[in-house]
């Protein structure tokens, strides 16, 4: 089993729908997705920032952003793969910090690693290293340290592009 962090900027890609099923069906075995929080949780961040709302308040709001998109994945995929519920799943298992420099490539992590998942694989928006600044969130390397899981980077836009037309 894996468990894919499915980066909320891909969700605009024409092609993002098709493109999620089909490589989900590529995949050997069970999958499960871990959403971005994308757009939603960008106006969390925006409210914030607006308003003062404070880590706590924002880390909740947001891990309900995810929960939104996971609605939308779970709309999307079907029953090809599990989409957990973000907010009910970190209220009983809260392993990071309730900040900004823990994102949803820190929640997915967390995730997999608790779940004992053969690997994390993140779709991003595009390419990069795990080191790379900005790439993933400043949580990221140290939960990584903690307990080793192998990460896979895909560039995901850069996939759907790659696939025939009939498979997207």
């Amino acid at each position: 089993m894996i468990v894919a962090k499915v980066g909320g900027s891909l969700f605009d890609h024409p092609q993002f729908a098709s493109g999620l099923r089909a490589w989900i069906a590529a995949q050997p075995g069970d999958a499960i997705l871990v959403p971005g929080g994308g757009t939603f949780a960008e106006a969390v961040r925006d409210m914030d920032r607006l308003h003062a709302l404070g880590d706590d308040e924002s880390h909740w709001l947001a891990l309900r952003a995810m929960d939104v998109a996971g609605g939308m994945l779970k709309a999307i995929v079907g029953s090809a793969a599990r989409v957990p519920n973000c907010f009910e799943f970190f209220g009983s298992h809260d392993s990071v910090p309730h900040s900004w420099d823990a994102t949803s490539d820190s929640l997915a992590l967390a995730f997999a690693q608790y779940v004992r998942a053969e690997k994390l694989v993140l779709l991003k928006s595009r390419d990069g290293r795990i080191g790379e600044d900005g790439f993933v969130d400043g949580y990221f390397s140290i939960l990584l340290e903690k307990q080793p899981i192998p990460v896979e980077v895909v560039d995901f836009r850069n996939w759907i592009e790659s696939q025939p037309p009939a498979s997207r």
